[in-house]
């Protein structure tokens, strides 16, 4: 019961602490003028690990794993988990300049030099890890009614399209105008203006992320 009670207030730190990291005026108080990108983008990381760990330990204690009995939100509910875990691990494969980033703090030089057009997923949006992640957690809102369930989906999804359009305003100088003017935040709106085809998000889809949908489906459906 504690555990439950805890945990919608666990995500403040998650937010607030990502919201601070993402402050231009913070970042320059914390870290100087002269810090490295990849400082930063460690102190994220371990920043995110540290604030998500108690989330998810809280939600182990108090979750019933209790599921929706009415097949039509069934299998809604799994094909949004279906697409959420294919677009996760295409996001993870195949190029994308957004993980790229955070990952590695890298300047406008060092990603330009290897990467400079969209590709897969990214054509869809600039996030397909994050809107993944939501979806995912979409599927699991409509599938399992538990109130911790509930704070815990409708939490982690806020949280991953937060974080992306965080780390979409801060990442405009790294990737530049034409990158941001050729895709979109929004899943599907560069490919609704013409600026990308579906045609071409087909022909680059990773084989291998296929191939772990099929085989991952049945443990992270349940």
């Amino acid at each position: 019961m504690a555990a439950a009670l805890a945990l919608p207030f666990a995500f403040i730190p998650l937010f607030g602490v990502t919201a601070l990291l993402n402050n231009d005026q913070f970042k320059q108080n914390v870290f100087g003028k002269d810090s490295k990108p990849k400082d930063i983008q460690h102190t994220k990381l371990m920043a995110l690990a540290g604030t998500a760990a108690p989330i998810a330990m809280l939600y182990a204690r108090a979750s019933r794993g209790v599921s929706v009995r009415f097949l039509p939100l069934t299998l809604l509910g799994a094909a949004l988990k279906t697409v959420g875990i294919f677009g996760s691990a295409q996001a993870v494969l195949a190029p994308n300049p957004m993980m790229d980033v955070f990952l590695n703090g890298q300047t406008r030089t060092s990603w330009g030099a290897h990467n400079t057009k969209p590709e897969g997923l990214v054509r869809v949006t600039r996030h397909p890890l994050s809107f993944s992640v939501a979806a995912y957690s979409v599927g699991n809102l409509i599938t399992r009614f538990s109130p911790t369930d509930m704070i815990f989906w409708t939490g982690v999804g806020a949280f991953s399209v937060f974080h992306a359009y965080l780390e979409d305003k801060a990442n405009k100088p790294v990737l530049g105008e034409a990158f941001y003017n050729q895709t979109s935040f929004t899943p599907f709106q560069a490919i609704r203006e013409d600026r990308q085809k579906i045609a071409d998000v087909k022909a680059e889809i990773h084989e291998k992320a296929i191939a772990f949908t099929t085989l991952a489906s049945p443990l992270f459906l349940l």
